[in-house]
């Protein structure tokens, strides 16, 4: 398999560029124009490389708002992955969940790709490097990273630029060699942007990350049960009504928490069943709904969608479906 694309709306009419570019970047974002240029099309190129699990691209982009939903999120398989973007020639600003940033020329912004964010650009170019989470989150512990902007014109932004610059400039290789540059590269920005960022960014207010992933993993596995509430949690980790409330206060406190998660899997459920198990009232009850209209108002409010949209959604991807993967989406895409 060719370990490098090219994906332009040059390659279809006008009129249909800005589909095309909504589907190029659909695992990622939701391009709409800006009030600015409503009236132009979208358009944009992605030549992209893989590098064993590395993927990093030269992007050039008309201007455009993106938006990564909760909904996105869900549906699509990126969210595993940070993306870690160099500017080239663009101005614009993101906003991380409340976290507002202004994006020039030479930045480079880390974006987690398991959480909703927006920004709206320019028209430009930058870089994109997308690689796993995982060593990142292990290196930090679990000090958040969704956000963090390295301005132009420090050292170690300079650092990170001239290695994505220079994956990008690679020729072809083996898989063998492949792999040994992936390892390199995420233990070198493990450990710049990890000295970066260790001191900068806040401990975890309560407890450490290990013990709110417990948390969490014990409400997913426990959907299901109409008595998962504060005191089901409280009792089971033996932590007060406190320590509770601040470990999930970002997230708007622990029945947010609950019902979002229990929201999620119904939304998976309900994409992956393709309408061939269960009905939609079972899997409401099966999670702890206690009604299915409080089912309903609720996953339309999150998702903007009724949850026969998305089974039907679901039934026609597995219509279509061939191979999975971003590799495989881009070259299904590829025109």
């Amino acid at each position: 398999m060719e370990d490098r694309l090219l994906l332009s709306t040059k390659s279809v009419e006008p009129d249909l560029r800005s589909d095309y570019w909504r589907e190029m970047v659909a695992p990622f974002f939701d391009a709409q124009p800006t009030e600015s240029t409503r009236n132009t099309h979208l358009e944009g190129s992605i030549d992209v490389r893989f590098i064993a699990g590395l993927i990093v691209s030269r992007t050039t982009f008309s201007a455009q708002h993106l938006n990564r939903s909760r909904r996105l999120i869900l549906r699509s398989e990126m969210s595993d992955f940070y993306m870690l973007e160099l500017f080239t020639a663009v101005n614009g600003k993101m906003d991380c969940q409340g976290h507002t940033m202004t994006i020039e020329d030479g930045d480079v912004c880390l974006l987690d790709l398991g959480r909703a964010f927006t920004s709206q650009f320019s028209a430009g170019s930058g870089l994109p490097l997308v690689l796993p989470r995982a060593p990142l989150d292990r290196a930090l512990a679990g000090r958040p990273l969704d956000g963090l902007v390295l301005k132009a014109g420090l050292p170690v932004t300079q650092l990170i630029s001239d290695l994505i610059l220079s994956l990008e400039r690679l020729p072809s290789m083996g898989i063998a060699v492949a792999l040994a540059i992936e390892e390199a590269v995420t233990t070198l920005l493990v450990s710049v942007i990890a000295g970066r960022t260790i001191d900068e960014l806040p401990e975890d207010p309560v407890l450490s990350r290990v013990f709110r992933q417990r948390v969490l993993q014990f409400i997913d596995a426990n959907l299901h049960r109409p008595d998962l509430d504060l005191a089901l949690l409280m009792q089971q980790f033996r932590v007060s009504r406190a320590h509770l409330y601040r470990m999930f206060a970002g997230d708007g406190g622990v029945r947010a928490v609950i019902r979002d998660r229990r929201l999620n899997a119904a939304y998976r459920q309900l994409l992956s069943h393709r309408g061939k198990t269960g009905s939609i009232t079972g899997i409401a009850h099966k999670l702890g709904f206690s009604s299915s209209n409080q089912f309903l108002r609720a996953f339309r409010d999150q998702f903007g969608v009724t949850p026969s949209e998305v089974r039907d959604e679901g039934m026609s991807i597995a219509s279509g479906e061939a191979e999975r993967g971003f590799q495989a989406y881009l070259r299904k895409v590829k025109r």
